[in-house]
């Protein structure tokens, strides 16, 4: 579960950005989600705080300012702890151009340092798959 939300926290900024240039913006269906977790986190709850936190950050980075604001006062009021992790996550973050595929990598490299994730992290390459699917399909050469 955790890896899931690590990897779309890292992740979603680039493929909204494509999204973005192929014509379909996303940030109504981002600040939507936001929507729904400003109201989930403006009630106290109890839950495992780094899945908490690195799904939250995904919005975060991603959501629009206003909406970003209002998550981040439920946060501090209600989910306190979630919220430092979180705002641990956007300070890594923010050393990083998260749309470029090596600095992404890095990103997700430094970010499991820093929070002391549990467990074995790997990366895999994805980009090579996804070339030798395109080859298959147009039978062409990348």
């Amino acid at each position: 579960m955790a890896e899931g939300l690590f990897n779309d926290m890292a992740s979603h900024p680039p493929l909204y950005a494509l999204q973005k240039s192929m014509g379909h913006d996303s940030q109504p269906e981002v600040d939507s989600r936001c929507d729904h977790d400003i109201e989930l986190c403006s009630q106290p709850g109890k839950g495992d705080e780094l899945l908490s936190a690195l799904y939250l950050a995904d919005d975060l980075l991603n959501c629009s300012w206003k909406k970003r604001e209002k998550l981040k006062w439920a946060l501090s009021k209600y989910r306190p702890n979630a919220m430092k992790i979180a705002t641990k996550i956007i300070r890594v973050s923010s050393e990083f151009d998260l749309y470029s595929p090596m600095s992404n990598v890095a990103f997700r490299e430094k970010l499991v340092r820093k929070l002391n994730m549990p467990g074995k992290w790997t990366e895999k390459d994805e980009a090579t798959e996804i070339k030798k699917l395109i080859v298959e399909v147009e039978g062409t050469q990348p």
